[in-house]
Formats: C-alpha cells, structure tokens, sequence
C-alpha cells in the first residue's frame, strides 16, 4: 500500500480498490470538514472515493492539510 511522509513519518496511505479508492487513516476533523467528509466515510477513519464519482480534489487537499 504507498504510503505518503511528510518529514520523515505517515502522513497517509491509499490503496486501490475494484470500485474505489481508499485513503487512511482520517485525522480528527474539525465539525465543519467532517460534515464534508461525511459522503465519502467508508469506516471511522477512511475516507472511500468511488471511481464511478468526479474526485473531490479540494476536499481530499483539506483533509491532508489537516492531517499535517
């Protein structure tokens, strides 16, 4: 599974699936990011992008952004 660091440590990993794509784990999420995620949430902290769907760029960059 790759897997992204940011100096050094995990910052996030993604793995490819038959029907999505999955991006682990999720960091605690501010109320507001949450409700965003809420949609793509496949467990409590993966966050499940559906190939059959436009990619949600700008929310995956708000959620790395808080993650590092």
């Amino acid at each position: 599974m790759p897997t992204f660091t940011l100096d050094g440590q995990p910052l996030l990993h993604v793995a490819a699936w038959k029907q999505h794509i999955a991006v682990y784990p999720l960091p605690p999420l501010d109320p507001a990011l949450d409700a965003e995620v809420a949609p793509y949430r496949g467990t409590k902290d993966t966050l499940k992008l559906l190939h059959s769907r436009p990619l949600p760029r700008e929310l995956v960059e708000a959620m790395v952004d808080q993650r590092g």
